[in-house]
């Protein structure tokens, strides 16, 4: 029995050291082309009104782009002509067969759009929660615009009709490396066996005792548990006492605001040109409410318009001011670039537009609508852009008249 009353211990000084570690996250942006499931009478779809004559039809078309989302295994979908859920779901199921070894848990998030000519809406398919409630910007503004290039012979006013608004949430991850050192001291033994205990967030326990004087080997004990993640060390502690909370202070994170919509269509069409730029100074007063909360900022869809900073492969130029706008050229709130200055010029398009109606396409007829604009903090994060030409443009195809843009954001 020991009974010297100084206990000489010998413990570990525990020193953590957070690495910061990186996580990358893929996205797709897809105009997958009047995706419709559902008969919607106005547009007459599935019928005539739209590629797939069918649902049988329309499900090919889904079985089709899903093949061509599978390759890239992406986590977050933004999608464009998505009548609504049952057709997300659908995907999402075909996604998943091919994806047998490992499929992804994706969660389709939908809020209903005001098209009610096309039932045409956008979607997001993703497996990370939004922390955000998908959400819709309600204001009109009137047309044209002041200081309108479009020379449009119409005024009104417009909404946006195809468009969502939410935020995710991407913990900024750290490893935890724990390096240790030997000391001695002395403590004072009182009645009952005093011991250094030293636990982590798993309460899993390390006990070690040492006596300079003590010929007895009895009381002598160096059992390990192996400790794992931040260590805590408390001394004295009685077995009585219990362990103190794991920490509840969360992990940091990089808040990113996702703006997704589907402006009107037809690039040239003055009139339509004038609605659009109305539409994108919409979409300008979102991005400036998104800034001030303080988020980084995803822009992707189908703006049916070009970049004027931006060529691509043949070289087409705006008549509107629409990418100028959402961009932050117009404002000093923000500034958003366009990630596909990352992709080679001649491979900068992501439609095919039939002009000449003769279904075969050629090299001048295709065009670069779909756009993915990030905030500079988030452009040198960004990597590996492409856009997807995997397959052949022609009348009467299963696949899409829009290729994906692909890219993986690294935080």
């Amino acid at each position: 029995m020991y009974t010297s009353s100084v206990l000489q211990i010998l413990f570990l000084i525990l020193v953590a050291r957070n690495i910061q570690s990186t996580q990358t996250i893929r996205f797709m942006q897809y105009n997958v082309e009047w995706m419709f499931l559902d008969y919607y009478k106005s547009a007459d779809c599935p019928g005539n009104g739209c590629p797939w004559k069918n649902e049988t039809h329309s499900q090919e078309h889904i079985d089709e782009v899903s093949n061509v989302i599978s390759q890239y295994n992406p986590d977050i979908i933004n999608l464009c002509e998505v009548e609504g859920v049952t057709e997300m779901t659908s995907l999402i199921e075909a996604i998943q067969v091919n994806q047998e070894a490992q499929p992804k848990k994706y969660t389709p998030y939908f809020i209903q759009g005001t098209d009610t000519s096309t039932g045409q809406n956008v979607g997001l398919i993703s497996t990370i929660e939004p922390t955000t409630e998908l959400a819709r910007n309600e204001n009109t503004t009137s047309y044209p615009i002041t200081n309108s290039y479009c020379n449009a012979t119409t005024t009104g006013s417009t909404g946006v009709s195809k468009h969502y608004i939410t935020t995710i949430s991407i913990p900024t991850t750290t490893e935890t490396t724990t390096e240790t050192t030997a000391r001695r001291t002395s403590v004072s033994k009182p009645d009952t066996s005093t011991y250094l205990r030293l636990y982590d967030d798993d309460t899993k326990y390390k006990f070690l005792y040492y006596d300079d004087n003590d010929d007895d080997d009895d009381y002598d004990d160096d059992t390990t548990i192996v400790i794992t993640d931040t260590i805590i060390i408390e001394t004295p502690l009685l077995p009585s006492e219990t362990p103190l909370p794991p920490s509840e202070t969360p992990p940091p994170s990089e808040k990113i605001s996702l703006i997704s919509f589907h402006l009107i269509a037809y690039p040239m069409d003055p009139n339509r040109c004038a609605k659009r730029e109305a539409q994108a100074k919409i979409i300008e007063q979102s991005i400036i409410t998104e800034i001030e909360k303080g988020n980084e900022v995803i822009v992707m869809g189908d703006f049916n318009d070009y970049d004027n900073e931006i060529n691509d492969a043949n070289n087409d130029k705006p008549i509107s001011q629409v990418l100028d706008i959402i961009k932050g050229n117009q404002n000093d709130k923000y500034k958003l670039y366009n990630i596909a200055k990352q992709i080679p010029q001649e491979e900068r398009f992501t439609n095919w537009w039939d002009k000449n109606e003769n279904c075969e396409s050629t090299k001048d007829e295709f065009v670069l609508i779909d756009h993915v604009l990030v905030t500079s903090k988030l452009l040198p994060k960004i990597s590996n852009v492409k856009i997807d030409h995997g397959y052949d443009e022609y009348c009467n195809k299963l696949d899409s008249d829009h290729y994906p843009i692909i890219f993986d954001l690294t935080i």
